[in-house]
C-alpha cells in the first residue's frame, strides 16, 4: 500500500508538472497581435514576446492624411505595427503605476524577428519598444531612421550587407559618467529615473495651480469659463479635496509646495511677479524657488547616465558608447568599429578604453580584463578559427 501510495503521488507529481510546463507553453504561443502590414508582409505578436515579421516586400504603414488651404497637413489616422501595438500596451496598462507599465512594455516586446523575404522597415516603426535580441534579414535593403530601438538589446543579428548601423539607437553615456555594471542595472536605472521624473512633475502641480491663479488675478491671462472649471475639477481630484473654485485649493497648494521644497511661501504674490516681455507679460518665478526646482530637476536628470544615442547622421562627440551591446553584420566586427567609423569614442564595459587587439573576433568584446575572460576569448579564438574555415565568418 505504501508502495502504491507512493507512485501515485510520484504520478501526480508529474503530471502536475507536465500540466504547468504544458501551460507555460501555451503561454508563450498564445498569438496576442496579429496582422499585415502591406500586400505580402504580415506579423504576428506572441505571449513571450517575440514579435515576428514575415513575408515578402516592405513594411507599409497605412496612413490617411489631411490636406489644409494652406498647402499644410496632418496625419489624423496612423496604423502601423508599433502603433497597433502600442495601443494593446496603453490598453492593458491602463491605471498602473509609472514603474509597473514601463516593466510591462519591457516584457511585451522581448525579441524582434524580420524574417528573411522584408525589404524595408520605415522610419521609427519600433522606437516605442526596447527588444533585447533583434534579428534582420539578408533581404532588407531599407531600415528607416530611428526604425528599431536598441538601446536595451545584447543581441542585435543582420545578415544583409546593405545594413546602415548608424540608424540604430545604442545606449551611451556622457562623457565622465559612470557607467552601470550590466544591462539589468541600466534597466533598473532607466526605470526608477522615470518614476522619479513622474514624482516630480506631481509635487510641481501645486507650483503650476498658483502660477495660473496668479496669471488669472494679476490680468496676465484671461482664461475661458471651461478652461477654469476643467482646472478645478483636475487640481481638486489631484490634491485630495473637493472645492468649488481655484481660489479654494490655494491655501492646499501652498502647503504642499513649502512641504516639498522647504520654503514658506503664503500666498501666490510672494512667489511670481509679472514683467513686461517683447510678447507680452512673462510671469517670473521667485529666485530662490527657481533654483530650488532647477537644482531638483537637474538631479532627477542625472539619476540615469544613460542616453539614448543615434549614430547617425552627426554623432554627438560628448558621448561614449558601452558595449553591453553585441552586433553581428557582414563586414561589421564590432560595437566599437562602427562607433569609431561614426565619430563616437568606444570605452569597454570596464570602464576603459578599448582598442582593436582587446577585440574578440568572434563575439566583439574585450577578453583581456580578467584570467576567466581570457579563457573565454581563448575558447572564441578557436570557434573563430572554425567559423572562419567553414565560411561561416
Amino acid at each position: 500500500m505504501k508502495t502504491l501510495k507512493t507512485t501515485l503521488a510520484l504520478f501526480l507529481s508529474l503530471l502536475l508538472a507536465f500540466s504547468a510546463a504544458a501551460s507555460a507553453l501555451a503561454a508563450g504561443d498564445e498569438i496576442l497581435l496579429s496582422g499585415t502590414a502591406g500586400d505580402g508582409v504580415s506579423w504576428r505578436l506572441t505571449g513571450d514576446g517575440v514579435l515576428t515579421v514575415s513575408g515578402s516586400g516592405p513594411i507599409v504603414d497605412k496612413k490617411e492624411m489631411e490636406y489644409y488651404e494652406d498647402g499644410s497637413s496632418s496625419v489624423t489616422d496612423f496604423e502601423s505595427i508599433g502603433s497597433l501595438i502600442y495601443d494593446y500596451y496603453c490598453e492593458q496598462t491602463a491605471g498602473m503605476g509609472v514603474e509597473d507599465a514601463e516593466r510591462a512594455k519591457f516584457a511585451l516586446v522581448r525579441e524582434i524577428i524580420v524574417e528573411e523575404g522584408v525589404t524595408a522597415i520605415p522610419e521609427e516603426e519600433f522606437d516605442a519598444f526596447y527588444p533585447r535580441k533583434i534579428t534582420l534579414p539578408s533581404t532588407l535593403a531599407d531600415f528607416g531612421y530611428e526604425a528599431i530601438n536598441a538601446v536595451f538589446a545584447e543581441e542585435v543579428t543582420v545578415k544583409s550587407a546593405a545594413y546602415p548601423f548608424a540608424q540604430f539607437k545604442v545606449a551611451a553615456y556622457e562623457k565622465g559618467a559612470q557607467p552601470y555594471p550590466d544591462l539589468d542595472a541600466a534597466i533598473e536605472g532607466y526605470i526608477a529615473q522615470l518614476v522619479a521624473a513622474d514624482q516630480f512633475g506631481k509635487d510641481m502641480l501645486p507650483l503650476e495651480l498658483l502660477r495660473f491663479v496668479y496669471s488669472v488675478q494679476s490680468g496676465a491671462y484671461e482664461a475661458e469659463d471651461g478652461e477654469i472649471a476643467d482646472s478645478i475639477v483636475f487640481y481638486s481630484e489631484a490634491f485630495g479635496e473637493e472645492a468649488d473654485s481655484l481660489e479654494a485649493l490655494v491655501p492646499t497648494a501652498l502647503r504642499l509646495l513649502n512641504a516639498r521644497f522647504g520654503t514658506e511661501y503664503s500666498a501666490p504674490e510672494q512667489i511670481f511677479s509679472a514683467e513686461e516681455a517683447e510678447w507680452g507679460t512673462e510671469i517670473v518665478v521667485d529666485e530662490t524657488l527657481q533654483s530650488l526646482v532647477d537644482a531638483e530637476s537637474e538631479r532627477i536628470n542625472d539619476a540615469s547616465r544613460l542616453e539614448q544615442l543615434v549614430l547617425y547622421p552627426d554623432p554627438q562627440e560628448e558621448y561614449v558608447a558601452y558595449q553591453w551591446l553585441t552586433v553581428t553584420a557582414p563586414g561589421k566586427s564590432s560595437l566599437a568599429e562602427n562607433c569609431r567609423i561614426a565619430g563616437v569614442n568606444f570605452v569597454d564595459m570596464d570602464g576603459s578604453a578599448a582598442d582593436d587587439s582587446s577585440l574578440c573576433p568572434f563575439c566583439g568584446r574585450d577578453h583581456s580584463v580578467n584570467l576567466w575572460q581570457k579563457f573565454i576569448g581563448f575558447l572564441h579564438k578557436i570557434l573563430y578559427f572554425f567559423a572562419h574555415l567553414f565560411g561561416r565568418k
